[in-house]
């Protein structure tokens, strides 16, 4: 009967050693990253910003490098012209301010 709850326990802890991950790390966007990985972090009531996953006070913290984020570039064949030309509308405000 002792077997039982001693292999219970022993399973637990393999579960929940799977869960957590390996060494400090930071939390963003649904995601892991290690520390001194880069990130586009996107807030949910301010503007996205490009941030370093590092330690403060010995613990994992978002450090912000840069307002924004990089962007990937438009083709140069003009084939994108067409969706970019025209009126563009207001930013949604992803707070409802």
């Amino acid at each position: 009967m002792e077997q039982v709850p001693a292999l219970a326990m022993m399973l637990a802890s393999i579960a929940a050693a799977d869960m957590e991950p390996d060494g400090p790390m930071c939390r963003a966007n649904g995601q892991w990253y290690r520390q001194g990985e880069i990130a586009c972090i996107e807030p949910p009531c301010s503007a996205p910003r490009l941030s370093l996953c590092g330690m403060v006070l010995n613990n994992s913290a978002w450090l912000k490098i840069e307002d924004g984020c990089p962007v990937s570039s438009a083709p140069t064949d003009g084939s994108l012209q067409a969706a970019t030309t025209g009126s563009q509308s207001a930013p949604i405000d992803r707070c409802g301010r």
